[in-house]
């Protein structure tokens, strides 16, 4: 399963935004041991102003109790961090998608890796 946070920066806020994610963030994901964070940012078909927050799950007990930010900077951080990032954003939107193997396709290359 992976969990999407697509957050869409207000207009001249993109640095500080990058910012934040890269001296707040990144470090605390690193901390909380997630083992994949991967963020991109929109170069085409929508605003540049819109930066993807992908992180690997393994299920559902990733909601239960501390987020993954408060696990890796502590309750209080977590909760600045909160309200820093909302000042910098006009929109944020949170989806989470799981692998369906009987609906996809795979080339023998790829099911080999798996193996």
């Amino acid at each position: 399963m992976i969990y999407i946070d697509w957050n869409q920066v207000q207009a001249g806020k993109g640095p500080d935004f990058h910012r934040l994610l890269r001296e707040d963030a990144l470090p605390a994901m690193k901390k909380a041991g997630v083992k994949a964070y991967l963020v991109g940012q929109t170069t085409f078909g929508d605003t540049a102003q819109r930066f993807e927050i992908v992180i690997g799950i393994n299920d559902w007990s990733y909601f239960d109790g501390l987020t993954l930010l408060e696990k890796g900077m502590g309750r209080d951080a977590a909760m600045q961090f909160f309200t820093k990032r909302a000042a910098l954003l006009a929109k944020r939107e949170q989806q989470i998608y799981r692998y369906r193997p009987e609906l996809s396709y795979l080339s023998a290359s790829q099911q080999a890796a798996q193996r």
